[in-house]
């Protein structure tokens, strides 16, 4: 039996060639992982500044504070020498550090 010029790949040919394949995933998906939860935790930052821009406008109009969410922590001081109202808000983020923002205003 005289096998000529086949065309195609052998087993071996495909199986490293998946090899190759995998071990180029396993590299490129941890920074795949660490790029979605960094843009979770800037999803997370954007709606707490909402929420801080929405207590201080409602401070300044006299209305009651909006509910917050559960995993944000509120905190407010207000300074009655200078009538200066300071919010902050506090949060662990999908990439598990500790974030604070804070704002202020003055009537």
């Amino acid at each position: 039996m005289i096998i000529g010029n086949s065309k195609g790949f052998t087993l071996v040919e495909v199986m490293i060639s998946f090899l190759l394949l995998a071990m180029c995933s396993m590299a490129i998906l941890p920074a795949f992982l660490v790029v979605y939860n960094e843009r979770l935790t800037l999803k997370q930052e954007e709606k707490v500044l909402h929420h801080l821009q929405e207590l201080i406008q409602l401070y300044l109009a006299d209305q009651p504070p909006i509910e917050l969410d559960s995993w944000v922590k509120k905190e407010e001081f207000t300074d009655p020498a200078t009538n200066v109202y300071l919010v902050c808000l506090s949060f662990v983020g999908e990439n598990k550090r500790d974030y604070k923002r804070c704002l202020h205003a003055k009537r």
